[in-house]
Order: structure tokens, then sequence, then C-alpha cells
């Protein structure tokens, strides 16, 4: 079930990608506006109209939207966040058509979740300071072009997010983890059943799943890690929002994951893509993680000459 057929999925996929194109050209749009990419979480925006009302948590997508021709929608967001005394997005009803992949929409049974993420690199700090952060986005970091030095056709910047089917380990996390997994992400993967791309029964998952709320830079992470390949599960360590841990891509389209690069081109991540964890930690011109380790961060200086990905 979690890779699903489906006679329309060769259309939902191209729009899936339009939907990821359009999101690179606003990411483009702003970074023309501020000089920077927008933060994944608000909470320090370069805009400084936002000094004002409750932003904290806020996902940084919002701010993409005048650059989604959705410009009423922001500023009645913004003007909701302003008149409240805290951040409260769950009552809204505030659906846009360019944060849900088609091949997900079918699933969506609550909340207005979104099927793309921002991506923090191999971090398994979410909240992370500046200097700590390897990807194009982490916590209330705001990016310019200059710092991908990598080449901007290597860093991927956003990629999927299931939205949440059952057990399926795309759109679930599993919360309230050991710290350990912090230092060896590999041990995520004793919460998924050996035999069948799920959960395991006895794991304990997030309430609502991925993303459930587009607005929100916290509830069920609307952020990625390459750390686990895409349709890996996710671990959320010692809490359930806005945590540590492994935060995996992960889509409905059969095989794998699509994902957007700094350059604005879009890719297909396959699932069995280079992601091993080497022992021996990073060094120059290796990630740790692999390619997709390296596909994920700004400035490591990985060679990705011939990667098959």
């Amino acid at each position: 079930m979690p890779g699903l057929s489906h006679p329309r999925e060769a259309s939902y996929r191209m729009r899936c990608v339009s939907h990821l194109k359009q999101l690179g050209l606003a990411l483009h749009n702003y970074h023309d506006m501020y000089r920077t990419f927008p933060p994944a979480i608000m909470g320090h925006s370069i805009d400084r109209t936002l000094e004002e009302g409750n932003f904290e948590r806020m996902s940084g997508l919002v701010l993409l939207l005048p650059y989604l021709e959705q410009a009423n929608l922001y500023e009645q967001v913004m003007e909701m966040q302003k008149q409240e005394d805290r951040f409260q997005l769950s009552w809204h009803n505030l659906k846009v058509e360019q944060l849900r992949c088609p091949t997900a929409s079918r699933f969506v049974h609550r909340g207005n979740p979104t099927s793309y993420a921002f991506c923090i690199g191999d971090s398994v700090q979410i909240l992370p300071e500046p200097s700590q952060a390897t990807g194009a986005f982490g916590g209330s970091l705001a990016r310019k072009f200059s710092e991908f030095t990598d080449g901007t056709s290597n860093t991927i910047v956003m990629g999927e997010v299931a939205i949440p089917r059952g057990l399926a380990l795309q759109g679930q996390i599993a919360i309230d983890q050991p710290r350990a997994m912090l230092n060896d992400p590999r041990l995520c993967w004793q919460t998924r059943d050996s035999k069948t791309p799920y959960y395991l029964p006895k794991v304990a998952l997030h309430p609502q799943g991925r993303g459930w709320l587009w607005e929100d830079g916290i509830a069920g992470m609307p952020m990625f890690n390459t750390l686990l390949p895409p349709n890996a599960p996710s671990c959320a360590v010692g809490g359930s929002d806005g945590v540590d841990g492994i935060y995996s891509a992960g889509s409905y389209h059969v095989g794998g994951s699509q994902v957007l690069f700094a350059d604005g081109s879009c890719r297909f991540i396959a699932e069995n893509i280079n992601a091993k964890q080497k022992s021996d930690g990073a060094s120059r011109n290796r990630n740790p993680y692999g390619v997709w380790g390296a596909l994920g961060t700004v400035a490591g200086e990985e060679e990705l000459e011939n990667a098959d990905y």
C-alpha cells in the first residue's frame, strides 16, 4: 500500500513536480526581494513587517504565499496571528493546492497537511544554531545563495513528506524515542516491521502525522533530514513536536520521493539511494550518510561526480 500504483499516477506525479517547481520559483523570488531564503520557522524573519504578532513557530511556507499567487491568504494568516494571543492554527480551514501532492491528496481525512517540507541536511538538530546547520534550512536560519558552495544543482532545498495513512512509514513519526538515535540514526529502523513498510503496532506514533498543518513550522515536523533514505521511518527523540530526531523524506510515488534543488530543478530520488552510514564519521569529499547525506548539505565539499541518484 505505501507505494501505490494508480492509473492516474503519472499525471499526479507530473502535477506534483509542477508544485515543487512553483515552490522553487517562489523561493527564488523571495530571495530576490530579501537577499535570503525564508526561514523554515519564522521566529526571526528578515521580513521586519512580522515583528508584531505571534509568529514564533509559524512555517516559512506562509512567507512564500505571496509568491504562489496567494497574497490574499497571506494577509489573512498575518491578520489572524496578530489578533491571537497564542499560536493556534488548527481551527483555520486554509487550504493551498500548491502545497499538496495529488497522489497523497486522496488520503487526506483531516487537517491541512503539507506534502512539501524544508531540507535541514544531515543534522539531527531540528532547531539548530546557524553555526551547526548543514542544510539549506534550519529553524529560524535564513540562508543566502552565496552559502551554497556545494553548488545549487547539488543541494536539496525542499522535498516530499507524505500524508498519514495508517501505519505506513511515509506519513508518520515514531515519537518519544531514545536519545541514542541521534548518534546512530540506524536505530530508527527498529521501529519498522522488518517484513513490511509499516511501523510496528507497538510503536507510539504522532497523533496527527507528518506536517499535518502546513502553517505550523513545528507540528508534525514539516522538515526532513538526509540521514535515512526516502520512505524510511521517522523518529522524534524525547517528545513529539519540535524535538530533535530523524525525519525522513517520503511519498506515495512508487519507489522513492521527489525533491527540489536550489537551482529550481526537480529530481526523483529512489529509496535505495546510497545513504549508508559510515562508522568512521565524515571526511573531506565523503559524507557519513552517503550520496543522500551529501545532497542535503550546502557546504560539505563532497564530490558527487558520476554519483548515481
